[in-house]
């Protein structure tokens, strides 16, 4: 959350540019970061596997989404953290940068 709150602005709230991956990295460690994009996969087959009229609820982000914009989501997240991964992790002194779209 960069923006506002999940309860107020649903996914608006966030801010998926690929530099927050690499202050993950630098907090968490790049395994964790990789375990988090294996979930995401894993998170993905398993829309994947709903019937086509079904939807994905998200109480956190407050939202709804159909079966195909689920699946956009987790494509775009998963894209994030394969960028992000590809950035490395920023030095504590340059967490509160905030670096263009890449």
């Amino acid at each position: 959350m960069v923006n506002c709150v999940p309860g107020c602005c649903g996914l608006d709230a966030y801010d998926f540019d690929p530099i927050y991956v690499s202050h993950a990295i630098a907090k968490h460690g790049k395994e964790w970061v990789e375990q988090t994009l294996a979930e995401l996969q894993q998170i993905k087959v398993e829309i994947d596997t709903l019937p086509d009229d079904w939807g994905v609820d998200s109480s956190e982000m407050n939202a709804c989404w159909s079966k195909k914009e689920a699946q956009d989501l987790f494509d775009l997240l998963a894209g994030v953290v394969t960028q992000g991964l590809g950035v490395g992790a920023v030095r504590p002194d340059q967490s509160h940068q905030r670096h263009g779209p890449a």
